[in-house]
């Protein structure tokens, strides 16, 4: 990933300037990034589904029951988190 973001660094425009796709750091602070992961850094990743047209006491049991095969899927087959973020009062 970090590779990833290094290769896309730099951005042409369309008149051939070249400017940084970094908005906050340095690309000196993502070589040192990269190396710490590569001296096996833990890696702690998760999912965000952001919904903010549904509320919590509105979701259908449809979407409940998707949301709650999703986050098992994830959980057993990656170990990864899911998390929800939907609005708090009702629509």
């Amino acid at each position: 990933m970090l590779n990833h973001l290094l290769r896309r660094e730099i951005k042409k425009s369309s008149n051939g300037d070249e400017c940084s796709r970094i908005y906050k750091g340095t690309h000196e602070k993502l070589i040192e990034l990269m190396k710490l992961a590569k001296r096996k850094l833990p890696v702690k990743y998760s999912v965000f589904i952001v919904q903010p047209g549904v509320s919590k006491d509105s979701a259908s049991d449809e979407i409940l029951s998707l949301l709650g095969v999703t986050e098992s899927f994830l959980k057993e087959r990656t170990g990864i988190e899911l998390k929800v973020i939907v609005n708090k009062k009702s629509l």
